[in-house]
């Protein structure tokens, strides 16, 4: 067939092309993504854990001065000079961090309930933010973890092969990639005939392109169904269907989630949490009492 005949001819071309992406994806990992995965986990363990853990022991508090305290310890320690939260790496939260400063500020200024309603409100959407880039932080940081835990315990003949479907898996998706840009390619050279008359591939290459998609998704479809054994252990959070099915279907998802965490917490349903807490009702402010930064 001309098919095959045109594969044959192409072959080392697309085995270059291959061996190029592979190269450089390889030696990006070895090199900036490394570099990356230091600053993460330098991030995880000295600003985003610390602050994560500090601002849930202040959600969790029921007493109004305590909490109250325990806010201004919190601003205390991050505002020095010697501060460490530029290591969250994200300008926005780092931002939005002095602007929640300047409303907590305010409130100790005023002692007002309004301004303290609007403080906390932030406060809530600062805690979201941070709680997001912690988790996110500790999956880069343990993404692996699974994997090396579940393959150490298998013997050396194992650990050989779960090693190779794992590779070959990885390798199938760069595959599909390489091959799908390549249709994308192709598809526009076939465009450009019509306008310009002119094409860079050979008129037949469109076709052996998507044959060469078609197999490509096939070997990566294979690859997954030999790798499925060992997917839960290298998966970090939420599995790709789950995330599909929120991205598409995000209502039904979040319902269902409503759902099933009142089920988890029916022994709770008769107790009320108010979403703002009450504040501290200091009776008499002696400023100079108050941190400094205040």
């Amino acid at each position: 067939m001309d098919i095959s005949k045109n594969i044959i001819t192409f072959l080392p071309l697309f085995i270059s092309i291959i061996a190029a992406v592979i190269a450089y994806f390889f030696g990006q990992r070895s090199k900036n993504l490394d570099k990356f995965y230091n600053q993460t986990q330098k991030s995880l363990t000295e600003v985003t854990s610390p602050i994560y853990h500090e601002l849930k022991a202040i959600k969790v508090t029921n007493l109004p001065e305590k909490r109250e305290k325990l806010l201004q310890q919190f601003f205390e320690k991050y505002l020095k000079e010697s501060t460490n939260i530029y290591l969250i790496g994200n300008r926005f939260i780092i931002e939005y961090f002095y602007k929640l400063y300047d409303k907590f500020c305010e409130f100790m200024r005023t002692r007002n309930q309004n301004d303290w309603n609007e403080f906390w409100l932030r406060f809530e959407g600062f805690f979201v933010m941070i709680e997001e880039e912690y988790w996110k932080t500790f999956e880069i940081t343990y993404s692996d973890y699974k994997w090396h835990q579940y393959n150490m315990t298998k013997n050396i003949f194992f650990r050989v092969w779960n090693s190779v479907v794992r590779f070959l898996f990885v390798f199938s998706k760069v595959v599909v990639a390489v091959t799908g840009f390549l249709v994308y390619l192709t598809m526009y050279d076939k465009i450009q005939v019509f306008i310009t008359e002119k094409n860079i591939f050979p008129s037949n290459f469109f076709n052996l392109s998507l044959t060469l998609l078609f197999l490509s998704v096939m070997f990566f479809g294979v690859m997954g169904i030999i790798n499925s054994y060992q997917l839960a252990y290298i998966q970090s959070g939420e599995s790709f269907i789950r995330k599909l099915i929120k991205n598409k279907f995000h209502g039904v998802v979040k319902k269902w989630d409503v759902l099933w965490e009142k089920i988890l917490s029916l022994p709770l349903r008769n107790k009320e949490i108010d979403k703002i807490p009450p504040m501290y009702e200091k009776k008499d402010i002696d400023i100079l009492s108050t941190p400094t930064l205040f």
